[in-house]
């Protein structure tokens, strides 16, 4: 794969040159001008043996999984830089994946060349220049990640870092690198008229929803009117957490718009409860739901494994409407009632997650509600059994 945001450019002799020279090296190149392209053929693709050439720029702006050392589908990584100083910067990180950093493309050629035919002799990908040491135990069983909503795996915590995922849960690294790069791109018109374009196909039939979205698509460019709408027993909040769960980009993307809207006002709440509270004091929140007995058992045989949120998580610090959300439907065959019990620890935070004041809220002060930003994750303590309310 080759990743760089000047990859096709046809009118400058050094990046046509590269690309004459690596496609007479590999058999199958697959040329990405940006880390969404590269990630929409990461997640079409099984093949574990992708040899990765990267700009600077690129490898910047996907720094926050490289750190982690979870790009469990790449074996050899390449960097190609426009001067010294980023060199000497990528040099000094050091990590594993990384087979060699250059910025001349003679030279990352020859490198290459090298390492391939290395690669065709021993059938092996060639090793990296520097190779960490792990205390992990290499045979540990990682969950698969499950259906949506909710992820599992068994991952244990090594150095304060999560390593080696199982390929299984590499959907944890995707979804992660795909709301990072979604949430850092601009917003337009086009974006919001896809997203409304989308909307109405998906509710096609469905005259009520379609009045919904005439109402919806007035607010779609206003930020602060992204909480209301999340809150509202409307079309949005299905369809958004029908596509968060599918973990497919083809599915997310349209609605990249509102997720962005709706992070910047979580954020934007946390903001304002850091700036007026200062204590760090544990809360508790809950949330009640069926889950598929598959996934039941998946929670009860991990304990102090993780637990991913495959989109936003809606809480509430009143345990009885927790309760109720369960108790109203009829019980469902092949599925758990399970309440969650979640304690915020705000040390520890990994995700953004806001207060919902009533006044933001279309149902008002009662439901006492508490919206994490997409993909938070949590370990799981205990599980037990509730018998007198017959929920887990």
């Amino acid at each position: 794969m080759w990743l760089d945001e000047n990859c096709e450019k046809t009118d400058d002799q050094v990046y046509e040159n590269l690309g004459k020279d690596l496609h007479s090296i590999f058999d199958y190149l697959e040329p990405c001008k940006k880390p969404m392209d590269y990630l929409k053929y990461l997640s079409s693709t099984s093949s574990n043996r992708i040899i990765l050439i990267i700009s600077h720029k690129c490898a910047s702006d996907m720094m926050a999984i490289m750190a982690d050392d979870i790009l469990s589908q790449i074996y050899s990584m390449y960097i190609l830089c426009s001067n010294e100083s980023d060199i000497i910067t990528w040099k000094e990180k050091q990590f594993d994946k990384i087979r060699g950093v250059y910025d001349c493309t003679t030279e990352l050629i020859s490198q290459i060349k090298i390492d391939t035919n290395l690669m065709i002799k021993q059938n092996q990908t060639p090793q990296t220049i520097e190779s960490s040491s792990s205390t992990e135990n290499p045979t540990d069983e990682h969950a698969n990640y499950v259906v949506p909503t909710i992820s599992v795996s068994n991952l244990k915590p090594v150095n304060n870092m999560i390593k080696h995922l199982h390929k299984d849960t590499i959907w944890f690294v995707r979804y992660q690198l795909l709301f990072h790069i979604l949430l850092k791109l601009e917003k337009s018109t086009a974006a919001a008229t896809e997203m409304i374009h989308t909307c109405k196909k998906l509710c096609m039939g469905r005259r009520d929803q379609q009045a919904q979205i005439d109402e919806f698509e007035k607010d779609i460019e206003d930020s602060f009117k992204s909480l209301y709408w999340y809150t509202k027993d409307s079309f949005i909040k299905h369809l958004l957490n029908r596509a968060c769960g599918s973990r497919d980009v083809n599915e997310i993307y349209p609605f990249r718009l509102y997720i962005s809207n709706l992070h910047h006002e979580i954020v934007k709440l946390e903001t304002d409860r850091k700036n007026n509270k200062s204590n760090d004091e544990i809360i508790t929140v809950y949330r009640g739901k069926y889950v598929a007995l598959s996934t039941f058992e998946k929670l009860r045989r991990n304990k102090n494994g993780l637990i991913a949120m495959n989109g936003f998580l809606s809480t509430t610090k009143n345990e009885t409407v927790a309760k109720f959300f369960i108790n109203e439907g009829a019980p469902k065959s092949g599925y758990e009632a399970i309440l969650f019990k979640l304690n915020i620890d705000p040390k520890v935070l990994n995700k953004p997650y806001a207060d919902i004041p009533p006044e933001r809220h279309e149902k008002g002060p009662d439901e006492e509600e508490i919206l994490f930003s997409v993909g938070s994750t949590w370990r799981i303590i205990k599980i037990e059994e509730l018998k007198d309310d017959n929920i887990k």
